[in-house]
């Protein structure tokens, strides 16, 4: 039974690890899936978007943990090509390479990858990890040794001077030559010696750059020289048996790094905040202290490579900052002039920030002051189209993006709960968003005027060349500047209409195309085909024009004026097209073409000034309808307030104090036939303050400013004879010209030649002229008048002519148009008295419905109460 127990125990156990590993294998298959998946995902990705660096990214992540190497070395180096790669991404790529290696297989790969790396940034890291993997897999032959060696040398000038890391590279190279030194035989002192020496030089070396723990080399030092017997142990000075030369060197060094000490202390502080907790606000800040503060103390120290590294270690910390990049550019175009430094720092400038147009610019000029082959240039030049081209897709397509957000924003602000957390995120979608349409806008404006910087500088550089050609033996043809162009213009029009760019462009091709090309229907050309795109403006014209004095076709340039005089310029530019063309005519022409220019540019010259003199008029009505319309706001409303108190009072109150409530049931009646609303108010006694404000706030408004003044109408009536006086009718308030005028004639035998002249143009408008009746006035003296009345009043003389402008247009007050229509209904026959009697019924001086011939009564002079008046006028 206890063998059939432990057989059974043994067989459960048995089935627990098969269902164990089964389980593992399963669980390590569904990894597997899911990995494999994973790498699937970001291949569609990269494939919609292969300029993204975090997909790349991302992309050699999956695959590196799938663990397909020929993908992973596919997917290196697609995005080494596009992106230059982080040392972090290097030391990461060398190692997988370097686990790779058997005791056979050559090193030279490895080392070509560690070159490949320490070009794109300066990492101390990666320099020692580059010097320690070259010397575990070098022999101890002297080649190698030399090899080594060189290595190093290469190091110390970049790494070696970084202040806070640097020591690390001295004290790998000390340490390489000290263990040569102890291989070395005693017997061969000559080569011990020299090792000696070449140890203590590296000492002093060091001893002479400010590097962060100086101070323990000094110690380290001086132990090396005790141990060769050159110096006593244990001495309290720390100069002791150290050569002058070599303290002094030291106490230098020690007084620049202590310069610096804080400047590295405050960034060192700042990017271990920076890389804690990812805070990206904090790059700009560190970026804009190490330019504005370190890098300028460094540049004042004048020492271009301390500088040149301080440079490398911010670009590495902050590869895309663009503003860097374009100081560190600068920067080396002044100082440094070793070609193959300075092109090398170009290219990785628009490797980083492929989006900055004015570094592709600057590399063009970089590569044609070191004398570069005109197939590289033309490389370069083309990938820069290429790379702010894409680059800037990529920006539109953000503010596509960001458009969608703000509508996503707007209905989330709507129709959300009303939550004030919920309320508070909606609003702040909607600024973000909002500013980065605005921001990636101005980026799409720049996007262009970069495109024709890259334009320019390549033709720059094809024109120099050109006039190079005696001198050198590269010949170039003037065909590829045209066809450059010919591409600047076809890309650019469409989108920099009437812009100063754009005229630059073809002015420069006009000049190029006279100069080189020698051919005047080419340079037409060229000036045709901006005026086609751009012909509003002035500048083009006058440029061209230009162009063609100077090349002496007055002939054609005659025919530009012609063609250009009557268009509509910006500004002051149609007035100056003209003035242009008369002084061309006096400087150039016959006295037939100055006569023949003066006959076509004063008509047009008169249509400008008086469309300016009605835009100022328009301006100025504008201003003083506005303030009217204040001020008609603010009054009433005091009055209306009134006339609500009144209202609410019982009928006995209303009727006790009120002198116009007999006439409220009369003003509703002529309210409901007129066709304007009447601005009365009833409800309290006005004043003579009141009265006034009331009928003269709506006052009459001309659209159509007249400018004729008195001259223009004596001109005009100059061939009529017998004019006496000119009176302009004026309005009160602007002082502007009303477009009416009385005209005071001699005789009958003026006035009747005077109005033959009716509809005749005076200043490019119809004139009406009609006889003016002063005798007609005083049979119609009441307080409203119509327009037509308005029109024909004249002066108290024995002839005379209203004259009155088409273009103006006049409005009576509502009041005079209402009082108008009700005096008309009741017949000619009423006649009120006093300035405001149709607001006021007691001053009516006889019934309504008596004629002027019906004798008075007595009874008629006495006052009739309200009700008694309100009867006679309900009849």
């Amino acid at each position: 039974m206890a063998e059939y127990d432990e057989t059974l125990v043994a067989a459960v156990e048995e089935k627990k690890k098969e269902m164990e590993e089964y389980s593992s294998s399963s669980s390590s298959s569904s990894e597997e899936e899911e990995e494999g998946e994973d790498v699937e995902n970001v291949e569609k990705a990269l494939a919609d978007n292969p300029t993204d660096y975090d997909t790349h990214v991302q992309y050699i992540k999956a695959v590196r943990k799938v663990g397909e190497l020929d993908k992973l070395r596919a997917a290196r180096e697609s995005m080494s090509q596009l992106f230059p790669l982080s040392p972090s991404l290097w030391l990461q790529w060398v190692h997988d390479e370097a686990s790779l290696l058997t005791s056979s297989s050559s090193t030279h790969a490895i080392t070509q990858l560690y070159d490949r790396a320490l070009r794109d940034y300066l990492s101390v890291p990666l320099w020692c990890d580059y010097l320690n993997f070259v010397q575990d897999h070098c022999d101890s032959s002297p080649a190698a040794t030399s090899k080594l060696r060189d290595l190093f040398e290469r190091a110390l000038p970049t790494a070696g001077l970084h202040v806070t890391q640097g020591y690390k590279i001295w004290e790998a190279y000390i340490k390489f030559e000290q263990t040569i030194l102890q291989t070395i035989d005693h017997i061969n002192t000559e080569e011990k010696e020299k090792q000696v020496h070449r140890i203590r030089s590296l000492f002093h070396r060091q001893l002479s750059v400010p590097l962060c723990e100086l101070g323990s080399v000094l110690l380290a030092y001086k132990s090396w020289e005790a141990e060769l017997g050159n110096t006593p142990k244990g001495s309290a000075n720390s100069f002791d048996g150290i050569p002058p030369n070599v303290s002094s060197s030291y106490q230098k060094a020690m007084e620049m790094y202590n310069a610096r000490a804080c400047y590295e202390e405050h960034i060192s502080g700042k990017l271990h905040l920076l890389r804690s907790f990812s805070i990206l606000c904090y790059s700009e800040l560190i970026v804009d202290m190490m330019l504005q503060i370190y890098l300028k103390f460094e540049q004042s120290s004048g020492d271009p490579a301390r500088t040149q590294i301080l440079y490398e270690r911010a670009v590495t910390e902050f590869p895309v900052s663009s503003d860097l990049w374009l100081d560190y550019t600068r920067y080396v175009d002044q100082t440094i002039k070793v070609p193959k430094i300075v092109l090398d720092i170009h290219a990785r400038a628009t490797r980083n920030c492929t989006w900055v147009g004015e570094l592709w610019v600057r590399y063009l000029l970089a590569l044609e002051r070191a004398h570069s082959s005109e197939e590289l240039m033309s490389t370069v030049f083309e990938q820069s189209l290429q790379c702010v081209s894409s680059s800037e897709e990529v920006r539109i397509g953000v503010v596509l993006s960001v458009n969608l957000t703000i509508l996503f924003g707007h209905y989330w602000l709507l129709y959300t709960p009303p939550v004030d957390e919920w309320m508070f995120v909606s609003i702040n979608v909607l600024l973000v968003a909002v500013f980065h349409s605005v921001i990636n806008l101005e980026f799409m404006f720049q996007y262009l005027f970069q495109y024709l910087d890259l334009f320019l500088t390549r033709i720059d550089g094809l024109r120099r060349r050109i006039n190079l050609a005696d001198s050198t033996d590269d010949f170039l043809e003037y065909s590829v500047i045209r066809d450059t162009f010919q591409r600047a213009t076809d890309y650019l029009s469409p989108h920099l209409k009437n812009t100063d760019g754009l005229l630059l462009l073809h002015e420069y091709w006009a000049r190029l195309e006279l100069s080189f090309g020698k051919d005047l229907a080419a340079v037409r050309g060229v000036w045709e085909s901006l005026l086609k795109t751009s012909g509003s403006m002035f500048e083009a014209w006058k440029q061209y024009i230009k162009m063609e004095i100077e090349t002496g076709h007055v002939t054609e340039a005659r025919g530009i004026y012609k063609r250009c005089y009557s268009k509509k310029f910006t500004g002051t530019g149609s007035e100056d097209i003209c003035h242009s063309w008369v002084r061309f005519e006096r400087e150039f022409g016959t006295l037939d073409d100055y006569d023949h220019a003066v006959r076509k540019v004063t008509p047009r010259l008169e249509e400008l000034k008086l469309y300016r003199s009605q835009q100022e008029s328009k301006s100025g009505v504008a201003l003083v309808a506005q303030k009217e319309d204040l001020h008609s706001k603010k009054a009433p409303q005091k009055r209306k307030m009134g006339a609500k108190s009144t209202e609410e009072l019982p009928t006995s109150k209303r009727q006790k104090g009120t002198t116009h409530n007999s006439t409220k049931s009369f003003e509703r009646e002529t309210s409901q036939k007129s066709t304007e609303d009447s601005n009365v108010e009833l409800g309290k006694p006005e004043t003579m303050n009141e009265q006034k404000i009331k009928y003269s706030v709506p006052r009459a408004t001309y659209t159509d400013q007249c400018t004729a003044k008195d001259e223009h109408l004596r001109d005009f009536f100059s061939d009529v004879g017998g004019v006496t006086a000119i009176r302009l009718l004026r309005d009160k308030l602007t002082g502007k010209s009303r477009g009416l005028a009385y005209v005071d004639l001699a005789d009958d035998t003026h006035l009747v030649a005077a109005l033959a002249k009716n509809k005749q143009i005076l200043l490019g408008k119809k004139v009406s002229i009609a006889r003016s009746d002063p005798k007609h006035k005083k049979g119609r003296e009441s307080y409203g008048r119509s327009s037509s009345e308005h029109d024909k009043r004249g002066p108290a003389s024995n002839s005379g002519g209203s004259v009155e402008g088409s273009g103006s247009q006049k409005k009576e007050s509502v009041a005079s148009q209402t009082q108008s229509s009700i005096l008309n209904r009741h017949g000619d026959n009423i006649q009120l008295r006093g300035r405001n009697t149709f607001a006021v019924p007691r001053t009516v001086v006889r019934t309504l419905g008596r004629s002027n011939n019906d004798p008075k009564k007595e009874s008629d002079e006495t006052p009739k109460s309200n009700d008694e008046f309100r009867n006679l006028l309900l009849k």
